[in-house]
């Protein structure tokens, strides 16, 4: 999962003993590590936080996709033992279903797909090579959505409507920073053929306590009527 998707920050779990056990040889592995390690290691140290203690519906995000892997596991393998590389194919096309389920309501009447986590894993090299060819920061564009962790710390995602079509993304980050709601991830959704404006969907850099406010916003880049939904 790495070597395909990046070597995460942080890294969530339950209390299970085994964690714990592993938790103990990790930190005796570390200090018996040469020196000429520490420096590679420290850099792609990732944070390891395990749920509330008693409360294991903390982790029902990711133990709910765990569900689904083994349902759709169960519909597709056929073998009790199957070679590595079924399986392997198996696993892909699993997490394939998994990660193309929508994230946002799907309404017949919006011109848009569903966000998905597909999408975001995709978009984000796309945006960021966007940026870096028109010459904007990409420090808010990368891929920062944040689907399984607790909800304290989850940042605030919302939709904006109402800007017109090939806004400048830069021009829309400093809207929106004037108006208190700093972005950390921004991405335009252009409308269909036939259709003005554009929704972009965006990952403020706080929690919806932080940000309390954003949704009574209705004017940006002196366009009124814009609204904020979540």
């Amino acid at each position: 999962m790495i070597a395909r998707r990046g070597t995460p920050t942080v890294l969530y779990s339950d209390n299970a003993t085994n964690f714990y056990g592993a938790e103990r040889e990790l930190a005796e592995a570390k200090r018996t590590l040469p020196d000429s390690l520490k420096p590679f290691l420290t850099e792609r140290a990732i944070t390891w936080k395990k749920i509330p203690p008693g409360n294991p519906s903390a982790g029902g995000a990711w133990e709910r996709l765990v569900g689904s892997v083994k349902t759709a596991l169960k519909v597709i393998l056929k073998e009790r033992a199957p070679h590595e590389e079924v399986l392997h194919t198996l696993l892909l096309e699993s997490e394939h279903i998994v990660n193309s389920r929508p994230l946002t309501p799907v309404n017949p009447d919006l011109d848009v797909e569903a966000l998905t986590p597909a999408a975001t894993f995709s978009s984000a090299a796309c945006s960021i090579n966007e940026a870096k060819k028109k010459g904007e920061a990409t420090d808010v564009v990368k891929p920062l959505f944040n689907i399984y962790g607790l909800e304290t710390e989850k940042r605030l995602k919302i939709a904006v409507r109402g800007l017109p079509a090939r806004t400048p993304l830069q021009d829309f980050l400093d809207a929106m920073e004037k108006q208190g709601h700093p972005v950390e991830y921004a991405k335009e959704i252009p409308a269909r053929a036939g259709r003005s404006g554009s929704i972009y969907f965006v990952q403020l850099a706080g929690t919806a306590r932080d940000h309390a406010s954003v949704y009574g916003v209705a004017e940006l880049l002196h366009i009124r009527g814009v609204k904020v939904e979540a």
